[in-house]
């Protein structure tokens, strides 16, 4: 839930309940841990897949798999992104909190 709190020089600061970001951080770590369980099964398969590359399906496979790496890589990324927005949001926060 989004407070309002209005500032010494009249302008107003907006926070959220710290258990809601605490909450999101859990949700969005638990979909990070999803991620690199993933990524570790695709490096699993690329390893077993690139002793055989030779063969023209196995070579479509492993580009198939190469880019669902790229993706999950990608998603990964944005995921550490957002929990180091959250944990700044939640700095911010206990911050006000303590100067209210």
């Amino acid at each position: 839930m989004l407070h309002f709190v209005e500032h010494r020089r009249g302008e107003t600061i907006s926070w959220r309940d710290p258990a809601d970001i605490r909450s999101e951080i859990g949700e969005t770590s638990k979909a990070f841990a999803t991620l690199w369980e993933r990524y570790a099964a695709l490096e699993a398969a690329r390893d077993l897949l690139r002793d055989y590359r030779q063969d023209d399906s196995t070579s479509e496979a492993f580009d198939c798999l190469a880019e669902s790496a790229r993706l999950t890589c990608g998603e990964m990324e944005r995921y550490t992104e957002h929990l180091t927005e959250l944990e700044k949001e939640m700095r911010d926060t206990l911050c006000l909190l303590q100067r209210m």
